[in-house]
């Protein structure tokens, strides 16, 4: 068996142990509850259905360290380097209960990242802001009065700080560029000791400009993304409840073209598949909330193509990534 191979099948080990984790980490604590299944339609911190009732006001403060790693072929399949990406942020999220049922939220976080090439051992840096998002949740049906809870959700983020590409010499930032439109909706069930929560999402990102370290920009097309998640609340005590969840996102292309250069690319970034753990320690119930999470996501392969440049094709394989979080989680009445 060839070097290559051994390392994709390594690589497939590995991606699978991480998914069948993730699979028993949401299959266990229902099995753990299935005697017991009375519905309970309290709002608990740190539960993923949850929501302020009006007039609370809550908040999310949250820090996280990722770690990611690719490898990167050229047009003819030959891997030309990898590279590693160690990334730091801190999240702030605010919502406030207008109704029981209704709830305005906005969100902003910053982060930093350094990145290193295997093949030039040179870094690049990016750091700043993300584009700050106002959202809104409506709570059409309420466990309190119905089967199940139904939630439908929507934010939009406007294109504030526009991004800039980093290399060894300069630093770029970490916003996106472009607008960004999400609506989404959610079930969730709940029980004295589990919840169950499924949701769904869609989002529109608008056309970019980033402007690249030469004083060159290049220009993105819009495009769609779309997402399945599905989480778990278990409440071991009045004090520990253990969160895990598994989710995919479906990621659509855009088109490029460099505006000096009029070189035009189809990026294809290809789905993301995560699960996540996280142990919830409420210091106050009701009141605050600490957690400790883990984040594991597995990408597929993605690409750059370019119709009149086909040696300028790149593809990017065995791209995984781990985070370790702590999220503190409050409400004031």
């Amino acid at each position: 068996m060839t070097v290559s191979r051994l390392l994709a099948a390594d690589m497939l080990h590995r991606k699978t142990a991480a998914l069948s984790l993730g699979l028993a980490l949401l299959v266990l604590p229902a099995l753990a509850t299935a005697a017991d299944f009375t519905p309970n339609s309290m709002r608990i911190l740190s539960d993923p259905a949850y929501l302020p009732y009006r007039g609370q006001l809550e908040g999310i403060t949250g820090y996280s360290n990722q770690r990611s790693t690719a490898d990167v072929d050229n047009y003819t399949g030959i891997m030309t380097h990898s590279y590693s990406t160690t990334a730091n942020s801190l999240a702030q999220t605010i919502a406030y209960g207008v109704t029981d049922d209704f709830t305005l939220r906005l969100a902003e976080g910053y982060a930093w990242r350094s990145t290193s090439n295997s093949s030039t051992g040179l870094s690049t840096s990016a750091n700043g802001f993300s584009n700050p998002a106002l959202g809104a949740t409506w709570r059409v049906l309420d466990q309190r009065t119905r089967a199940f809870n139904w939630d439908i959700a929507g934010s939009f983020a406007p294109n504030v700080f526009n991004p800039k590409g980093a290399s060894p010499t300069q630093d770029g930032t970490v916003a996106r560029g472009g607008t960004a439109t999400t609506l989404g909706t959610a079930i969730s069930y709940e029980t004295d000791l589990l919840t169950l929560y499924a949701a769904g999402h869609a989002s529109y990102l608008g056309t970019r400009d980033i402007l690249n370290a030469n004083g060159t920009t290049t220009s993105y097309g819009s495009n769609w993304q779309y997402s399945l998640d599905f989480e778990t609340q278990t409440r071991l005590n009045r004090v520990f409840s253990l969160n895990a969840g598994i989710g995919r996102q479906f990621n659509r292309g855009a088109t490029g073209i460099n505006d000096t250069s009029l070189l035009t690319f189809q990026n294809n970034p290809g789905d993301v598949t995560h699960f996540t753990v996280a142990l919830n320690y409420h210091i106050t119930p009701a009141t605050l909330v600490a957690s400790l999470e883990y984040r594991y996501d597995s990408y597929e392969d993605s690409s750059s193509y370019y119709p009149t440049k086909p040696a300028s094709n790149t593809s990017t394989q065995n791209h995984h990534a781990n985070a370790l979080g702590l999220t503190l989680e409050y409400v004031f009445r």
